[in-house]
């Protein structure tokens, strides 16, 4: 996992925020991805874990976003969405998601305009992200306070 990924899950494990993995990959692909890569159970970690299998439409259609929402009987005002690919932020962006990006080797050179924040990484305390664009009211971490502007901004 990259920089602040599994600080941040715990960070908003503690502040009970409910937290969804949300993936347009089969159910079969996330779970080796999670259980053998990572070495943990993503429906453990997450409050609900929403898959490929979960929806007919894939990723850019906003399909996946509105049944995690559903599920965890949120408005999506109240949340955002993490993603790194166009589209994934097409898919949060039809869903009515605030998107930060943190993009990947493949994806660093493509256009996320439409994110409210793009940044290298979900960085550490004492290993910042670098900021790509967007605001980051003087941050340089993704935390629960970062997110709670975010969504009010």
């Amino acid at each position: 996992a990259r920089p602040g990924v599994f600080r941040l899950i715990e960070e908003l494990k503690k502040n009970n925020i409910s937290i969804a993995l949300v993936s347009s990959t089969s159910e079969v692909n996330l779970l080796n991805l999670f259980t053998k890569g990572f070495k943990i159970d993503p429906y453990k970690t997450f409050d609900l874990v929403a898959h490929g299998d979960c929806t007919k439409l894939k990723k850019p259609s906003p399909e996946i976003y509105e049944w995690a929402l559903q599920k965890l009987q949120l408005p999506s005002q109240a949340c955002i969405a993490i993603e790194d690919s166009p589209r994934g932020l097409e898919s949060s962006n039809n869903a009515n998601l605030k998107t930060i990006i943190t993009p990947s080797k493949l994806t660093r050179d493509e256009n996320f305009e439409k994110a409210k924040l793009v940044v290298s990484n979900l960085g550490e305390p004492d290993e910042p992200f670098k900021i790509i664009s967007g605001e980051t009211f003087s941050h340089n971490y993704v935390c629960l306070e970062l997110l709670r502007v975010i969504t009010r901004s």
